[in-house]
């Protein structure tokens, strides 16, 4: 679907156009009955809810796409990015303990389907939920930080490994090591420029901006 290109794949998206082809998509699939049409529908929208800063809906609306994957029976691959995106939301809310537990479900799910594609991006997730988890967290986020870093490099995945990179700076921010910090979130700023990923460009840039706040 047009809306799902403007949206999940580098988050680069219109929303307003987003969100209008997302509707028209849904139209034309509810009067064919395409369930899995519908159900890819909902990703599009938490996606657009998502940038939209409206996390709220994000969460709700993924939800419901992870339930009707679930009683389906299908499409599993797809499920358990939904599950890793939902970890994302969920994060971002402040939910921590609730984002930590739907990712390492999302990566068992991920582990046994080889879905390594999304298993590092959920990995990257992960390592930041454990940061903002607090100090005796650390150690295991920057496992979870490794592993995506692994895993992007394997796969090819650019715009995942600058994902790796903005969490391992987090990690060197949270130990002191603003120099770190700084260089790593530069790296993943250079690679999300590259890929166009804006949304995960104005991340890393906003983080940037702590480190130097930090400093001062």
């Amino acid at each position: 679907m047009l809306g799902q290109c403007y949206t999940a794949l580098l988050r680069r998206c219109d929303p307003v156009k987003a969100q209008k082809y997302n509707s028209e998509a849904q139209r034309i699939l509810a009067r064919i009955g395409d369930y899995r049409g519908l159900t890819w529908g909902l990703w599009t929208a938490a996606d657009v809810a998502f940038v939209n800063n409206n996390s709220d809906l994000a969460v709700t609306t993924m939800k419901e796409h992870i339930a009707r994957g679930a009683s389906s029976g299908g499409f599993q691959h797809e499920m358990s990015a939904s599950m890793g995106t939902l970890a994302h939301y969920l994060a971002e809310q402040g939910k921590f303990k609730e984002a930590l537990q739907q990712g390492r479900e999302a990566l068992d799910m991920m582990e046994e389907l080889h879905n390594d594609l999304q298993a590092c991006e959920t990995h990257a997730v992960m390592a930041t939920i454990l940061v903002d988890l607090g100090p005796q967290r650390l150690q295991e986020a920057q496992a979870h930080a490794a592993a995506s870093h692994n895993i992007a490099h394997r796969v090819g995945a650019k715009r995942v490994l600058g994902c790796g990179l903005l969490a391992e700076a987090r990690i060197g921010l949270a130990r002191g090591d603003k120099l770190l910090a700084k260089t790593r979130a530069e790296e993943a700023g250079r690679i999300f420029e590259a890929c166009r990923a804006n949304w995960y460009l104005r991340r890393a840039q906003d983080f940037l901006e702590e480190v130097r706040a930090a400093d001062s």
